[in-house]
């Protein structure tokens, strides 16, 4: 069996044109995504009480019936612990996988982690989606996908 198949599809994806071998292609795609998503969520923190709270602008039981049943809303969570503390924990664990993942500590797991968190805050967002969501959803997915830390 031919084993240089694989190494030779791997030289090809991560060489440049000029420069030969990059071992962290992604590396800077991987900040840039984690920085941007990071500037976004911060935006949507100014007016937290308004866009994200449990009886803020568009109530969560409003979002939650135009979901379907298969869609990890937050209301859904509530049930199990108080939607104030949720979105706290929430919150925090996004903007920390976030900058975890913009350092490159454990890509794979950060870049899971930001991706669940950003299709949480996505579904109870919905109604102030504005494309560029769409492409942050699958660049975060692409994260997860393919490695790029060290």
């Amino acid at each position: 069996m031919n084993f240089q198949i694989p190494y030779q599809v791997k030289a090809n994806i991560f060489a440049y044109p000029s420069y030969g071998y990059a071992t962290s292609q992604f590396e800077y795609f991987r900040i840039g995504i984690a920085l941007f998503s990071l500037f976004n969520f911060l935006l949507f923190l100014l007016d937290y009480d308004v866009l994200l709270a449990y009886n803020g602008m568009i109530n969560w039981e409003v979002t939650n019936a135009n979901s379907f049943w298969f869609e990890p809303h937050l209301q859904k969570f509530t049930n199990f612990i108080s939607p104030t503390l949720l979105l706290n924990i929430l919150s925090f664990t996004y903007i920390l996988s976030l900058s975890l993942l913009a350092l490159g500590y454990r890509t794979g797991i950060t870049s899971f982690i930001s991706f669940s968190c950003f299709l949480l805050f996505s579904f109870q967002l919905y109604p102030y989606v504005y494309g560029v969501d769409l492409y942050q959803s699958v660049l975060l997915f692409f994260l997860c996908v393919f490695p790029s830390g060290y």
